[in-house]
């Protein structure tokens, strides 16, 4: 199956051809054989440091999960390629609305299963849902456009080789195995393991914005502030170590003049 998933192939397909899907007599089946095949994703959510509310991404892999109704054991066949990520891996993911605070604390390390009864938030109007605390940690953007977010992200244990920068670019069509609405904006999620430098220490505040301009985007935000963050941290550190410091002011004053939008004064259009 994972093989299957890596292929961009229709997995559920390869599920249900392994499944038996009538329904079955009484006495004819044992129960331990009788699974459920549900759908299960990743809300990655990210509070606003300026306001009380999340923003943030749906991720969709692992997508599918099994459960066997007599134990309830729930089985998740393939990898989660965000807390499991691999070095060639990227994933589709969703812009998330402007969210409330409780959403962030609904599973906490404390309390990690947290079960909807179904018609609530949560679940569907027949089916209850599930929430399982996975991780959390500390995230901070570096450049945010209308076709790519840049972001900084430390994971708490046991996630830590995670942690460093991560990318998220709009994508023009739909993936080939994400079976949803046409009108869904989609994105793509990756760590360039080889590439953690910041946007803006290599390239030009006038490129960038030169860039833009030829490709008729809505608009950016910068984040001078992150080489102050970077540099204050060990991992920062060794990112930033081949940049002299005399650069790093020179960037931060450059991306911090006439504030840190483009155009000025616009706003945060891009979350």
């Amino acid at each position: 199956m994972q093989k299957a998933d890596d292929a961009k192939e229709d997995v559920s397909a390869m599920v249900n051809s392994c499944l038996d899907v009538r329904a079955p007599r009484l006495g004819e089946v044992p129960w331990e054989r009788v699974i459920n095949k549900g759908n299960i994703h990743g809300d990655f959510r990210i509070k606003l440091p300026k306001e009380e509310a999340l923003i943030g991404y749906t991720c969709t892999p692992p997508r599918i999960v099994l459960q066997f109704l007599q134990s309830g054991e729930l089985i998740v066949p393939l990898r989660d390629k965000l807390l499991q990520h691999e070095m060639e891996d990227n994933f589709p993911v969703v812009r998330k609305a402007k969210q409330p605070m409780p959403w962030l604390t609904i599973v906490t390390p404390q309390e990690t299963v947290f079960e909807a009864e179904p018609g609530e938030v949560g679940g569907t109007a027949e089916t209850g849902g599930k929430f399982i605390f996975k991780t959390k940690g500390l995230a901070s953007p570096g450049i945010l456009k209308s076709d790519y977010h840049e972001w900084y992200f430390w994971f708490d244990p046991p996630y830590e080789s995670l942690s460093g920068r991560w990318g998220i670019q709009k994508i023009a069509a739909n993936p080939a195995y994400a079976r949803v609405p046409g009108d869904v904006e989609w994105w793509m999620m990756n760590k360039p393991y080889v590439n953690q430098e910041p946007y803006i220490t290599s390239k030009s505040r006038e490129a960038t914005e030169k860039k833009a301009k030829a490709e008729k985007l809505k608009g950016m935000s910068y984040n001078p502030e992150l080489l102050d963050t970077l540099a204050s941290d060990t991992l920062g550190k060794k990112i930033l170590s081949n940049i002299d410091m005399e650069k790093l002011a020179k960037v931060k004053a450059e991306y911090s003049a006439g504030g840190a939008t483009w155009p000025p004064n616009q706003g945060d259009e891009n979350g």
